[in-house]
C-alpha cells in the first residue's frame, strides 16, 4: 500500500505519463500504479477492498467505481489532481 500511496503522491512529476482522451492516465508509472490498485484496491473475490480503498482516500485522492453493474464495480478509477484518471480492475 505504502508504494502505491507514493506513486500516486509523485504522478504529477513523472514526465512520462501522458493523458489521453477523457484524461486517461497512460505510461510512465501508470502501469505500475494499476498493478499495485489491482492488487491492493479489489479482494481476491473480486470485490472492493474497502479498507484499502479508504486508505487512498485518506490520501487526499478520490476513488470511485468507473463502470459497475448490479455485482458491483467493474473498474475504478482513482483521480490524481491536476493531472487526470488512473482506471484499473
Amino acid at each position: 500500500m505504502e508504494e502505491l500511496l507514493e506513486l500516486l503522491r509523485n504522478a504529477e512529476q513523472d514526465s512520462e505519463i501522458q493523458i489521453g482522451e477523457g484524461n486517461i492516465l497512460s505510461g510512465g508509472s501508470v502501469d505500475r500504479i494499476i498493478h499495485l490498485a489491482d492488487q491492493w484496491l479489489i479482494t481476491v473475490q473480486g470485490a472492493c477492498h474497502w479498507s484499502h480503498i479508504q486508505m487512498i482516500r485518506d490520501g487526499g485522492f478520490r476513488v470511485y467505481a468507473g463502470e459497475k453493474d448490479s455485482f458491483g464495480w467493474l473498474t475504478g478509477c482513482i483521480d490524481v489532481v491536476g493531472l487526470g484518471t488512473i482506471v484499473y480492475g
